[in-house]
Parts: C-alpha cells; structure tokens; sequence
C-alpha cells in the first residue's frame, strides 16, 4: 500500500498540473476576463465543423471574412446540419477557452476545423485555397 500511495500521488500531481497549463495557456480572453462563452453546441455537434475566430481590428480576418460566408451559404443550403456546419467566434466578446480546442487560439484568423467535435487542424488565411475545394467536397460527397 505504501507504494501505491506514492504513484497515486504522483498521477494526481500530474492530472493537477496538467490543467493548470492549460488555464495558464489558454485565458478567457488576454484583454478581458470573464467574456461569455460562444454557444457553438449546435456547430460542433456536426460530424464536420469549421469555426473562424476573428475580430473586427483584424484586417486579415475582415479580408477572408466574405469567403467564409459564402461557404457558410453554401453549407447552409446543403442543409445537412448533422453533417457539416460553420460558426463564427468574435474574440473581442467570447471566450477562447472552448472544450474542443486542444491549444488557446492566439493568431487572427484562425479556422479550426473539428472532426464529432474534437479539433483535427487549423488553417490560417492564407490557407483559404486549400479549405474552399474542401469544404466544396465535404458537400458534394458525403
């Protein structure tokens, strides 16, 4: 018992300091504290997801921010909600601290794409050629 007790000790250190990292890496916000967080239950709840976090001082994000909401149309009227979804977080008034992300968003824009939502990649704007025939796919073949 006496061994044990140590190895308990240890895997509860670890498990502790584990999520204090992650508070200590991923703040609600770095400018304000106590920000709400987005409701995206209904976004990654889909099979596949694509969720933007911008701001409106961000020139690259108001730059992308037209192409996203032409995919967005376009998911839209797949309409297939279950399947495929986007959504949209403002960091300037919602959290970052969302369960799916493995790491704190820091660099505007950033898509994360989640996969039965969990986070699988993030494409930056100059990565919108790659995402466009993507999510085109994702549409037309499933």
């Amino acid at each position: 018992m006496n061994k044990l007790l140590p190895l308990g000790l240890s895997l509860l250190l670890s498990a502790s300091l584990a999520n204090a990292q992650y508070i200590e890496n991923c703040p609600h916000s770095k400018r304000e504290t106590g920000l709400p967080l987005e409701d995206l239950s209904s976004v990654v709840n889909a099979e596949h997801a694509f969720i933007i976090f911008g701001a409106s001082w961000c020139g690259p994000c108001e730059e992308i921010y037209p192409v996203f909401d032409h995919l967005n149309e376009l998911v839209e009227e797949a309409d297939r909600p279950q399947y495929l979804a986007m959504g949209y977080v403002d960091v300037d008034s919602s959290a970052l601290d969302f369960p799916f992300l493995k790491r704190c968003v820091v660099s505007y824009p950033s898509i994360v794409e989640t996969l039965n939502g969990l986070e699988v990649r993030r494409y930056g704007s100059d990565e919108m050629d790659k995402l466009k025939p993507y999510i085109h796919w994702l549409i037309n073949n499933n």
